[in-house]
Protein backbone atom coordinates (compact mmCIF):
# COMPACT_ATOMS: atom_id res chain seq x y z
CA UNK A 1 0.00 0.00 0.00
CA UNK A 2 1.18 3.73 -0.46
CA UNK A 3 2.48 6.16 2.51
CA UNK A 4 -1.22 7.54 2.17
CA UNK A 5 -2.97 4.45 2.64
CA UNK A 6 -1.06 3.52 5.60
CA UNK A 7 -1.53 6.61 7.45
CA UNK A 8 -5.02 6.56 6.91
CA UNK A 9 -5.39 2.45 7.56
CA UNK A 10 -2.93 3.61 11.21
CA UNK A 11 -5.36 6.40 12.07
CA UNK A 12 -8.45 4.08 11.58
CA UNK A 13 -6.42 0.90 13.68
CA UNK A 14 -6.84 -1.17 10.56
CA UNK A 15 -4.58 -3.22 10.46
CA UNK A 16 -3.90 -3.70 6.40
CA UNK A 17 -2.70 -7.39 6.38
CA UNK A 18 -6.72 -8.08 7.21
CA UNK A 19 -7.58 -6.06 3.44
CA UNK A 20 -7.06 -7.94 0.48
CA UNK A 21 -5.90 -5.71 -2.22
CA UNK A 22 -7.22 -5.75 -5.73
CA UNK A 23 -4.03 -4.17 -7.68
CA UNK A 24 -1.42 -5.99 -9.32
CA UNK A 25 0.55 -8.19 -6.82
CA UNK A 26 -1.78 -7.53 -4.28
CA UNK A 27 -1.84 -3.76 -4.06
CA UNK A 28 -3.94 -2.37 -1.62
CA UNK A 29 -5.40 1.13 -2.87
CA UNK A 30 -8.37 3.37 -1.28
CA UNK A 31 -11.17 1.57 -3.01
CA UNK A 32 -9.99 -1.47 -0.85
CA UNK A 33 -9.94 -0.27 2.29
CA UNK A 34 -13.22 1.66 1.43
CA UNK A 35 -14.63 -1.85 1.12
CA UNK A 36 -13.28 -3.10 4.01
CA UNK A 37 -14.63 -0.45 6.49
CA UNK A 38 -18.49 -1.33 4.87
CA UNK A 39 -17.89 -4.60 5.73
CA UNK A 40 -16.96 -4.21 9.14
CA UNK A 41 -19.80 -1.91 9.35
CA UNK A 42 -22.72 -4.32 8.15
CA UNK A 43 -21.27 -6.82 10.35
CA UNK A 44 -21.52 -4.47 13.16
CA UNK A 45 -25.10 -3.56 12.09
CA UNK A 46 -26.19 -7.43 11.69
CA UNK A 47 -25.03 -8.24 15.25
CA UNK A 48 -26.27 -4.75 16.92
CA UNK A 49 -29.20 -5.19 19.18
CA UNK A 50 -32.55 -3.31 17.54
CA UNK A 51 -32.77 0.61 18.50
CA UNK A 52 -34.52 1.17 21.40
CA UNK A 53 -34.92 -2.05 22.98
CA UNK A 54 -33.73 -3.19 26.14
CA UNK A 55 -30.16 -5.15 26.56
CA UNK A 56 -32.02 -8.51 27.63
CA UNK A 57 -34.49 -8.09 24.49
CA UNK A 58 -32.30 -9.23 21.95
CA UNK A 59 -31.75 -12.74 23.52
CA UNK A 60 -34.92 -13.82 25.16
CA UNK A 61 -34.79 -16.19 27.81
CA UNK A 62 -37.58 -18.82 28.27
CA UNK A 63 -39.50 -19.12 31.10
CA UNK A 64 -39.44 -22.06 33.37
CA UNK A 65 -42.37 -23.95 35.64
CA UNK A 66 -42.07 -23.96 39.13
CA UNK A 67 -40.92 -27.41 39.76
CA UNK A 68 -40.84 -27.44 43.21
CA UNK A 69 -44.68 -27.94 42.61
CA UNK A 70 -44.20 -31.71 41.99
CA UNK A 71 -41.75 -32.28 44.52
CA UNK A 72 -38.24 -31.28 46.02
CA UNK A 73 -35.41 -30.00 44.24
CA UNK A 74 -31.84 -28.26 44.71
CA UNK A 75 -30.10 -25.59 42.71
CA UNK A 76 -26.31 -24.94 41.76
CA UNK A 77 -25.04 -21.86 40.27
CA UNK A 78 -23.14 -22.27 37.12
CA UNK A 79 -19.47 -22.10 37.69
CA UNK A 80 -17.63 -19.20 35.12
CA UNK A 81 -16.00 -21.86 33.48
CA UNK A 82 -19.32 -23.81 32.44
CA UNK A 83 -20.80 -20.02 31.82
CA UNK A 84 -18.03 -19.65 28.90
CA UNK A 85 -18.00 -23.27 27.43
CA UNK A 86 -22.39 -22.58 27.10
CA UNK A 87 -21.42 -19.92 25.60
CA UNK A 88 -18.70 -20.30 22.87
CA UNK A 89 -20.75 -23.82 22.11
CA UNK A 90 -23.96 -21.72 21.91
CA UNK A 91 -21.65 -19.21 19.41
CA UNK A 92 -20.20 -22.07 17.40
CA UNK A 93 -23.38 -24.16 16.76
CA UNK A 94 -25.77 -20.69 16.12
CA UNK A 95 -22.91 -19.41 13.53
CA UNK A 96 -21.73 -22.27 12.03
CA UNK A 97 -23.18 -24.64 9.67
CA UNK A 98 -22.29 -28.09 10.64
CA UNK A 99 -21.96 -30.76 9.16
CA UNK A 100 -20.62 -34.42 10.10
CA UNK A 101 -18.74 -37.00 8.36
CA UNK A 102 -19.21 -40.65 9.71
CA UNK A 103 -16.99 -43.23 9.08
CA UNK A 104 -15.21 -46.52 10.69
CA UNK A 105 -11.54 -47.72 11.03
CA UNK A 106 -10.03 -50.46 11.20
CA UNK A 107 -7.49 -50.70 13.94
CA UNK A 108 -7.14 -53.98 14.47
CA UNK A 109 -3.17 -53.70 13.97
CA UNK A 110 -2.74 -50.38 15.26
CA UNK A 111 -4.30 -51.63 18.65
CA UNK A 112 -1.73 -54.53 18.35
CA UNK A 113 0.99 -52.26 17.61
CA UNK A 114 0.23 -49.89 20.83
CA UNK A 115 -0.06 -53.03 22.82
CA UNK A 116 3.55 -54.21 21.61
CA UNK A 117 5.44 -51.00 22.36
CA UNK A 118 3.09 -49.67 25.23
CA UNK A 119 5.46 -51.50 27.50
CA UNK A 120 8.59 -49.39 26.59
CA UNK A 121 6.48 -46.22 26.48
CA UNK A 122 5.87 -46.79 30.02
CA UNK A 123 9.54 -47.18 31.23
CA UNK A 124 10.08 -43.71 29.52
CA UNK A 125 6.25 -42.10 31.47
CA UNK A 126 4.45 -41.87 28.48
CA UNK A 127 1.06 -43.64 27.63
CA UNK A 128 0.65 -44.69 24.04
CA UNK A 129 -2.89 -44.64 23.22
CA UNK A 130 -5.22 -44.41 20.27
CA UNK A 131 -5.09 -40.37 20.88
CA UNK A 132 -1.41 -40.51 20.15
CA UNK A 133 -1.37 -42.70 16.99
CA UNK A 134 -4.66 -39.73 16.31
CA UNK A 135 -2.45 -36.94 16.45
CA UNK A 136 0.35 -38.28 13.94
CA UNK A 137 -2.71 -39.23 11.40
CA UNK A 138 -4.86 -36.31 11.55
CA UNK A 139 -1.50 -34.03 10.57
CA UNK A 140 -0.79 -36.28 7.41
CA UNK A 141 -4.62 -35.90 6.86
CA UNK A 142 -4.58 -32.12 7.39
CA UNK A 143 -1.44 -31.87 5.11
CA UNK A 144 -3.17 -33.68 2.28
CA UNK A 145 -6.49 -31.16 2.74
CA UNK A 146 -5.21 -27.63 3.99
CA UNK A 147 -8.94 -26.20 3.92
CA UNK A 148 -9.19 -28.46 7.20
CA UNK A 149 -6.75 -26.35 8.96
CA UNK A 150 -7.81 -22.99 8.26
CA UNK A 151 -10.20 -20.11 9.24
CA UNK A 152 -12.96 -17.82 8.08
CA UNK A 153 -12.45 -14.66 8.47
CA UNK A 154 -16.09 -13.14 7.65
CA UNK A 155 -14.73 -9.59 8.38
CA UNK A 156 -11.89 -9.59 5.15
CA UNK A 157 -14.24 -12.60 3.23
CA UNK A 158 -10.70 -14.53 3.41
CA UNK A 159 -9.88 -18.09 3.89
CA UNK A 160 -6.37 -18.07 6.24
CA UNK A 161 -4.57 -21.10 5.98
CA UNK A 162 -1.72 -22.23 8.86
CA UNK A 163 1.17 -23.64 8.26
CA UNK A 164 1.41 -24.70 11.63
CA UNK A 165 -0.25 -28.03 13.08
CA UNK A 166 -1.59 -27.07 16.70
CA UNK A 167 -3.65 -29.81 17.81
CA UNK A 168 -6.56 -28.78 20.62
CA UNK A 169 -7.33 -32.20 23.06
CA UNK A 170 -10.92 -32.08 24.43
CA UNK A 171 -10.10 -32.84 27.98
CA UNK A 172 -13.20 -34.09 30.33
CA UNK A 173 -12.91 -32.58 33.77
CA UNK A 174 -15.11 -32.61 36.57
CA UNK A 175 -14.82 -29.08 36.15
CA UNK A 176 -16.26 -29.44 32.63
CA UNK A 177 -14.45 -29.16 28.86
CA UNK A 178 -11.21 -28.09 28.69
CA UNK A 179 -9.44 -27.73 25.30
CA UNK A 180 -5.84 -27.54 25.58
CA UNK A 181 -3.59 -27.49 22.78
CA UNK A 182 -0.28 -29.71 21.59
CA UNK A 183 1.89 -27.43 19.47
CA UNK A 184 4.01 -28.25 16.11
CA UNK A 185 2.57 -32.29 16.21
CA UNK A 186 3.93 -32.61 13.03
CA UNK A 187 7.29 -32.03 14.27
CA UNK A 188 7.28 -34.06 17.88
CA UNK A 189 7.66 -38.15 17.17
CA UNK A 190 5.51 -40.69 18.95
CA UNK A 191 7.12 -40.54 22.40
CA UNK A 192 7.69 -37.02 22.68
CA UNK A 193 3.51 -36.69 21.92
CA UNK A 194 2.90 -39.51 24.43
CA UNK A 195 4.47 -37.70 27.17
CA UNK A 196 3.51 -34.09 26.39
CA UNK A 197 -0.45 -35.91 25.86
CA UNK A 198 0.14 -37.38 29.36
CA UNK A 199 1.35 -34.80 30.95
CA UNK A 200 -1.06 -31.92 29.75
CA UNK A 201 -3.85 -34.08 30.58
CA UNK A 202 -2.67 -34.53 33.86
CA UNK A 203 -2.10 -30.23 34.25
CA UNK A 204 -5.82 -30.11 32.75
CA UNK A 205 -7.53 -31.98 35.21
CA UNK A 206 -5.75 -30.55 38.14
CA UNK A 207 -6.95 -27.38 36.55
CA UNK A 208 -3.25 -26.65 36.46
CA UNK A 209 -4.01 -25.33 32.77
CA UNK A 210 -3.64 -21.56 31.82
CA UNK A 211 -5.60 -19.88 29.30
CA UNK A 212 -2.21 -19.24 26.87
CA UNK A 213 -2.43 -23.34 26.74
CA UNK A 214 -6.10 -23.47 25.18
CA UNK A 215 -5.28 -20.65 22.90
CA UNK A 216 -3.92 -20.92 19.08
CA UNK A 217 -5.15 -24.50 18.04
CA UNK A 218 -5.41 -25.15 14.50
CA UNK A 219 -7.88 -28.66 14.58
CA UNK A 220 -9.24 -29.88 17.25
CA UNK A 221 -9.55 -33.88 18.44
CA UNK A 222 -12.39 -35.15 20.41
CA UNK A 223 -11.33 -39.02 21.77
CA UNK A 224 -14.34 -40.46 23.92
CA UNK A 225 -13.38 -43.91 23.76
CA UNK A 226 -11.91 -43.55 26.80
CA UNK A 227 -15.63 -43.18 28.13
CA UNK A 228 -17.60 -45.13 25.65
CA UNK A 229 -20.14 -44.64 23.08
CA UNK A 230 -20.17 -44.89 19.45
CA UNK A 231 -20.31 -42.05 16.91
CA UNK A 232 -21.72 -38.48 17.90
CA UNK A 233 -21.57 -34.95 16.67
CA UNK A 234 -18.76 -32.74 17.68
CA UNK A 235 -19.06 -28.97 17.73
CA UNK A 236 -16.26 -26.87 15.62
CA UNK A 237 -14.16 -25.24 17.92
CA UNK A 238 -14.50 -21.74 16.77
CA UNK A 239 -12.50 -20.12 15.08
CA UNK A 240 -11.72 -23.76 13.58
CA UNK A 241 -13.54 -24.90 10.49
CA UNK A 242 -13.20 -28.50 11.54
CA UNK A 243 -13.03 -30.95 14.16
CA UNK A 244 -12.43 -35.15 15.06
CA UNK A 245 -14.70 -37.01 17.32
CA UNK A 246 -13.55 -40.78 17.97
CA UNK A 247 -15.59 -42.99 19.77
CA UNK A 248 -14.89 -46.75 21.63
CA UNK A 249 -13.74 -49.21 19.32
CA UNK A 250 -15.75 -52.96 19.30
CA UNK A 251 -14.97 -55.97 17.85
CA UNK A 252 -16.89 -57.24 15.02
CA UNK A 253 -16.65 -59.66 11.99
CA UNK A 254 -15.70 -58.17 9.07
CA UNK A 255 -14.09 -59.86 5.70
CA UNK A 256 -10.37 -59.49 5.80
CA UNK A 257 -8.14 -61.17 3.28
CA UNK A 258 -11.21 -63.24 1.70
CA UNK A 259 -11.85 -64.64 5.11
CA UNK A 260 -14.40 -63.58 7.82
CA UNK A 261 -12.48 -62.33 11.35
CA UNK A 262 -13.13 -60.61 13.92
CA UNK A 263 -11.80 -56.85 13.54
CA UNK A 264 -11.63 -53.91 16.14
CA UNK A 265 -13.58 -51.13 14.17
CA UNK A 266 -13.30 -47.37 15.60
CA UNK A 267 -15.97 -45.06 15.31
CA UNK A 268 -14.75 -41.66 13.10
CA UNK A 269 -16.59 -38.26 12.72
CA UNK A 270 -16.06 -35.13 11.28
CA UNK A 271 -17.88 -32.46 12.11
CA UNK A 272 -17.06 -29.19 9.45
CA UNK A 273 -17.70 -25.58 9.06
CA UNK A 274 -20.34 -26.07 5.87
CA UNK A 275 -19.00 -22.51 4.40
CA UNK A 276 -15.86 -23.35 4.00
CA UNK A 277 -15.70 -27.23 3.47
CA UNK A 278 -17.67 -28.97 1.22
CA UNK A 279 -18.82 -32.56 1.70
CA UNK A 280 -16.42 -34.07 -0.99
CA UNK A 281 -13.80 -32.77 1.32
CA UNK A 282 -15.27 -33.90 4.24
CA UNK A 283 -15.36 -37.60 2.73
CA UNK A 284 -11.77 -37.54 1.44
CA UNK A 285 -10.13 -35.76 4.40
CA UNK A 286 -11.67 -38.64 6.47
CA UNK A 287 -10.62 -41.71 4.38
CA UNK A 288 -7.22 -40.14 4.27
CA UNK A 289 -6.99 -40.29 7.82
CA UNK A 290 -8.46 -43.61 8.69
CA UNK A 291 -5.78 -44.86 5.82
CA UNK A 292 -3.20 -42.70 8.47
CA UNK A 293 -4.01 -44.69 11.35
CA UNK A 294 -4.31 -47.79 9.46
CA UNK A 295 -0.82 -47.78 7.49
CA UNK A 296 0.72 -46.41 10.69
CA UNK A 297 4.48 -47.53 10.37
CA UNK A 298 6.19 -49.81 13.16
CA UNK A 299 9.44 -47.66 12.51
CA UNK A 300 7.24 -44.29 13.76
CA UNK A 301 6.99 -46.45 16.83
CA UNK A 302 9.73 -48.97 18.07
CA UNK A 303 11.78 -46.45 20.61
Amino acid sequence: ASPSIRKIARELGIDLRRVPGSERGGRIVMADLRAYIQRLIKLAEQSARPSGQPAKAAKPVSELPDFSKWGEISKKPMSELRKVIARRMAESWSTIPHVTQFDEADITELNALRKQHSPSYKEKGGHLTVTVFALKAAVSALKQHPIFNASLDEASEEIIYKEYYHIGLAVDTDAGLMVPVIRDVDKKGVLDLALELSQLAEKTRDRKISADDMKGGSFTISNQGGIGGTHFTPIVNKPEVAILGLGRGSMRPAMQDGKLQERLVMPVAVSYDHRVIDGGNAARFTQDFIRALQDFSEDQVRL
